[in-house]
């Protein structure tokens, strides 16, 4: 399991580490204000989606390389979209120090802007994803803990109608993710082989 968030209080700035997959963060009292913590915790979470394991984006970088300020400019439009959705806004001074490489690289290839923003959205959307699959294990552990058996699950849905059938459909979908990726997997392995294999569910 892959170490998402270590706060590290003698930090001074947040980084992403992909040798050891792990994202490190400055205690919350050394930000300015809680909407610029959040910010740089997306904007680390946006580096984190690069990993191999994930989206596997080219990490390996030197500071100050065309390649570092790419990947910034994926981080920081990822970060921009996602913070919008969750209300917490974007400051532009936040990162200011990385403008001068987003600059340079425009200038050579004014198409980068397109790929780092598609790439972005490859972000965001892996990232909704995530909270979705979270949201629907936590729902399952609490009603697992909560119920258990039949008079207790009649009696938890007589008490909030709708809610074991939530659970049971959120089941269903879960059994379907983990047959589709076998299915995935053995249509890989096909068509490495040559065979022709198309099975969705």
């Amino acid at each position: 399991m892959a170490s998402i968030v270590q706060r590290s209080f003698n930090l001074l700035t947040a980084l992403s580490t992909p040798d050891t997959d792990s994202m490190h963060l400055p205690s919350r009292n050394r930000f300015s204000s809680a909407a610029n913590y959040y910010a740089s915790l997306l904007h680390e979470l946006g580096h984190w989606t690069g990993h191999q394991s994930r989206l596997n984006r080219d990490l390996n970088h030197a500071f100050g390389s065309h390649g570092y300020a790419r990947e910034e400019l994926r981080a920081e439009i990822a970060s921009m979209i996602v913070g919008s959705e969750l209300g917490i806004g974007y400051d532009p001074g936040q990162h200011a120090a990385y403008a001068a490489g987003w600059v340079s690289i425009l200038k050579d290839q004014p198409l980068e802007i397109f790929r780092a923003a598609a790439d972005a959205e490859k972000i965001q959307k892996y990232l909704y994803i995530l909270q979705q699959k979270e949201s629907l294990t936590d729902m399952i552990k609490e009603y697992d803990r909560v119920v258990d058996g039949p008079q207790s699950r009649k009696q938890l849905e007589n008490e909030n109608p709708g809610l074991v059938a939530e659970r049971d459909a959120a089941i269903i979908r879960q059994k379907k993710e983990q047959v589709q990726r076998l299915i995935d997997q053995h249509q890989s392995q096909a068509l490495g082989t040559g065979q022709r294999l198309q099975i969705r569910i």
